[in-house]
């Protein structure tokens, strides 16, 4: 047998094989628990919606050339912004004048309330109403225009126009993933955002990236979103997140969907990433006839930062009686594992001492 192979104990300290956290941020005093569910929001009993305005109706001769609405916004099903107007559009020209005195904007209900606001015209034909104003929301609301109304050659309406819309609710959010305080997140994990309504407008593949990203982070994480479908979004980091990080997530009421609804409050949550941890180390704690060119390799469960590593690795050794020497050497990253490889080869017959502090 060659010296270089002579018998000397490499000595591994095991302190570290518990809680050594490697990365810019810590979280501390976290233990593992199982996964929260994370439950929607209840939703409110429905009530009966308030009785529909009754209004009279004169007959027109079949051959008069009555005027008729053919347009309006908003359309049926569709709500309103709170600050958004209402549209009419006619299939003549019209006078103003009657126009403004046979429409009506009101709140549904027994009785009902009248809206005040201000009408402006584009042309003869198009007229909107603008609620003096912000509308509340989530509410129902009747517009009724009568007969009273004439074209400008002065035919009257053919027919009372009264059609029922609701202005935009509160948008919420109904599920997160990962659940609200969940500890030892994969740092490979996505983020998922599910909200109570449509948010985005069915669109096409080349149009998602126009699409908004509602959730922001702390700590930053840069990456990219996806909307799944209408109402579930799906952001991917660009890279793994860093573990022992407790990041928090926000949906701000400055976001609001393609209909107008925002959340009536921030929705924020926060989430811990899993810490890094040892899984193994080369050469083992206690390892003998260790060659003295061989690299130290620690081995995590997940990447590492290289700077951090390197300011919390130590190896010491050597430098004669009741002495220890700092072993100077280059480090790298291969994958998850830290090698590390001494400047000069390692001394005979000597013990050393690895160290990868908490931090």
């Amino acid at each position: 047998m060659t010296r270089k192979i002579a018998t000397f104990l490499i000595l591994l300290s095991i302190t570290f094989l518990t809680a050594c956290t490697i990365g810019d941020k810590k979280d501390t005093g976290m233990t593992p628990t199982d996964t929260p569910n994370s439950t929607a929001t209840p939703s409110p009993t429905p009530t009966d919606p308030p009785p529909k305005p009754q209004v009279s109706y004169n007959p027109v001769p079949a051959d008069a050339l009555a005027p008729v609405v053919i347009q309006r916004a908003p359309r049926r099903g569709e709500a309103l912004a709170p600050d958004g107007g209402i549209t009419l559009v006619f299939d003549r020209e019209m006078n103003p004048d009657t126009v403004a005195q046979a429409l009506t904007v009101q709140q549904a209900g027994e009785p009902p309330t009248p809206v005040e606001g201000s009408l402006g015209w584009d042309g003869a034909r198009m007229v909107t109403f603008q609620p003096k104003n912000p509308l509340p929301r989530d509410t129902v609301f009747d517009v009724i225009l009568t007969q009273d109304a004439t074209a400008n050659t002065g035919e009257p309406l053919r027919e009372p126009y009264v059609f029922r819309f609701q202005t935009a609710g509160y948008l919420a959010v109904t599920q997160v993933i990962p659940a609200p305080d969940t500890t030892d997140v994969a740092v490979d994990s996505t983020i998922t955002v599910m909200f109570s309504r449509p948010v985005v407008p069915l669109t096409s593949l080349g149009q998602m990236e126009d699409l908004p990203v509602p959730v922001t982070f702390e700590p930053a994480i840069p990456g990219t979103g996806e909307w799944l479908n209408t109402s579930i979004f799906v952001f991917t980091p660009e890279k793994p997140l860093t573990g022992g990080v407790r990041y928090t997530a926000r949906v701000g009421t400055d976001f609001s969907a393609f209909t107008g609804e925002s959340l009536a409050e921030p929705f924020e949550w926060r989430f811990s990433i899993a810490p890094p941890k040892i899984v193994s180390v080369f050469p083992n704690d206690g390892r003998t006839l260790v060659d003295i060119n061989t690299p130290v390799r620690i081995t995590f469960n997940q990447p590492v930062d290289l700077v951090s590593a390197k300011e919390r690795f130590s190896m010491t050794g050597g430098g004669g009686f009741l002495r220890s020497d700092e072993v100077k050497g280059e480090m790298a990253l291969a994958g998850n594992t830290l090698v590390f490889t001494p400047t000069q080869a390692l001394q005979f017959d000597t013990t050393y001492r690895l160290e990868m502090s908490a931090g």
